[in-house]
């Protein structure tokens, strides 16, 4: 969103961003990508089956993560509402979602999905997200930018919506030409998206290994590595 010209290196998430960083003038010697740091845990494998055991999932069935940030804002209620509407998700899914801290919202699809023909399980802001994410098969997000290394950390295909405009765009626009996400501009062609991805798991696989080829788990040490020379 913004660049400081006086900086003397300049971390960068990827390569379009080191590309648009120089053609906003900062010269190519003082731009490294690096990627952007997450937690370690996300770098740390999980048991899956442990993490199904103890929120009570089902193992035989497909599990999609939703959520959309801290904060919780996005067309998190009408993703789940068009997906617990699905025949074939009754059928196939359980999915999570992290509502962050939107109280409002997580009580209002308790209600909603109390009785849902789909297993769906409601979560307020979390701490687990590293094991969440490990534990899915897909996840719809908004496009931002740390949610996305998190994602891409753990080789989590995504469908991506309720983009903000200007930087997540271009966020979107980078996992999406590089095979890792797809895009849905609204709810209902989120929920179609990831019908759709379920069905054919030789494509999720295909997403999950993209995803973990643009990953870049040491970015935290590298930049400390730049830093510290």
């Amino acid at each position: 969103m913004w660049v400081a010209p006086e900086a003397d290196v300049v971390a960068v998430g990827s390569e379009m961003t080191r590309q648009v960083c120089g053609q906003r003038g900062i010269p190519s010697e003082r731009l490294r990508v690096t990627g952007i740091p997450v937690g370690s845990r996300f770098g740390q494998p999980v048991e899956r089956t442990t993490v199904y055991q103890r929120l009570g999932l089902d193992p035989s069935r497909r599990t999609l993560l939703i959520t959309s940030g801290g904060m919780g804002y996005g067309p998190i209620e009408g993703i789940v509402t068009g997906l617990v509407a699905s025949e074939m998700a009754a059928e196939r899914l359980q999915i999570l979602v992290v509502c962050g801290n939107n109280h409002t919202l997580a009580a209002r699809l308790e209600r909603r999905c109390h009785e849902a023909p789909v297993p769906v399980r409601i979560f307020g802001f979390v701490e687990t997200m590293p094991e969440l994410m490990q534990a899915s098969d897909l996840l719809v997000t908004k496009a931002g930018g740390l949610t996305i290394m998190e994602a891409l950390t753990v080789g989590l295909p995504m469908v991506l919506c309720g983009i903000i405009p200007g930087q997540e765009s271009l966020n979107a626009e980078y996992v999406v030409s590089q095979g890792a996400a797809v895009s849905a501009p609204h709810p209902r062609d989120a929920v179609a998206r990831a019908l759709q991805l379920v069905e054919h798991p030789e494509q999720l696989e295909a997403m999950r290994q993209k995803a973990k080829r643009l990953s870049r788990p040491h970015a935290a040490d590298d930049i400390v590595a730049l830093l510290t020379r």
